[in-house]
């Protein structure tokens, strides 16, 4: 679950909004804006032993004309 919760926390910032039109190549045609939408949870575990874990969000995405 450690896994799972070092990415949620790297995509949910503190507004809950991550805004990527601003990011590191501002002259970038492409934008995306990522909201979580629930913390993780456990989906299951395989033969393996392995457990997944997911959780939701929203990302719209445009390319500017």
């Amino acid at each position: 679950m450690e896994k799972a919760w070092q990415i949620f926390n790297v995509l949910a910032v503190p507004d809950k909004v991550m805004d990527t039109r601003e990011e590191e190549y501002p002259e970038t045609d492409f934008w995306g804006v990522i909201t979580m939408k629930q913390t993780p949870f456990k989906i299951g575990v395989d033969n393996e032993g392995r457990i997944y874990y997911g959780f939701n969000m929203n990302v719209i995405t445009k390319t500017d004309d």
